[in-house]
C-alpha cells in the first residue's frame, strides 16, 4: 500500500546534475516529487482555509474527525475503506498450509 501522493507543483526538488565530460557544463534539474499523505492538510471550502485534523467525541460518544479551525466535521468516508471482497479474499490466502511448491518436512 502506497501512502504517498503526486500534488501538482507540490514539493519542488532541486537536483544537481554532474557533467559527464569536460566540455559538457552540470545542471540543476527541478523535479516533481511525491509527498506523503500526513503531510498534506485538509482544505475547507466554505472557509476557504487550510486546517489541521482533530479528532473529538461527540455528546452520543462516537469519535469525529473535524477540522481544527473552522471546527467542521469531516464525513467518515472521507478516505477509501478496504472492501469486504478483498478482505475475504486476504483472509483465504493466509492458511496455515504451506504454499504447493515447498516442503515444510525437508526443512
Amino acid at each position: 500500500m502506497y501512502h504517498h501522493l503526486c500534488c501538482l507543483l507540490m514539493l519542488l526538488q532541486t537536483r544537481n546534475v554532474s557533467p559527464r565530460s569536460k566540455d559538457e557544463q552540470g545542471q540543476q534539474k527541478k523535479q516533481e516529487s511525491p509527498i506523503h499523505h500526513s503531510n498534506v492538510m485538509h482544505y475547507s471550502t466554505q472557509k476557504q482555509v487550510r486546517s489541521r485534523v482533530g479528532y473529538k467525541v461527540t455528546d452520543d460518544g462516537s469519535k469525529v474527525r473535524y477540522l481544527v479551525k473552522t471546527g467542521e466535521v469531516l464525513p467518515e468516508n472521507s478516505f477509501r475503506k478496504a472492501t469486504p471482497a478483498a478482505e475475504a479474499d486476504s483472509s483465504s490466502s493466509g492458511s496455515s498450509e504451506p504454499p504447493a511448491g515447498s516442503d515444510a518436512s525437508s526443512a
